[in-house]
């Protein structure tokens, strides 16, 4: 990553040496990672609640779901908004 500029409430970083038109493939790649790393832990914290039924565990799985189905709507600014334009692109 070249910068990470921050312009009002929007998010724009800049690559070095990257090609104006990338495959779908890799921007959907990029997206998926963080809820998909949310997903994850999510699934963790679960088995973790299971085993030792604390509210810890529940809390962390809880957040991890918000966190992860927020960061797939389609807004400007987060993953989702990426995501979904990706998919819709031919």
């Amino acid at each position: 990553m070249l910068a990470s500029l921050i312009i009002g409430y929007q998010f724009t970083t800049y690559y070095a040496d990257e090609p104006d038109d990338l495959p779908k493939r890799v921007h959907l790649t990029r997206t998926i990672g963080g809820p998909l790393v949310n997903f994850i832990i999510a699934i963790a914290a679960f088995i973790a609640w299971q085993m030792t039924n604390h509210h810890a565990a529940m809390f962390a799985l809880v957040i991890n779901l918000f966190l992860a189905s927020l960061l797939l709507l389609p807004f400007k600014g987060i993953d989702g908004e990426i995501f979904w334009s990706e998919l819709r692109r031919k």
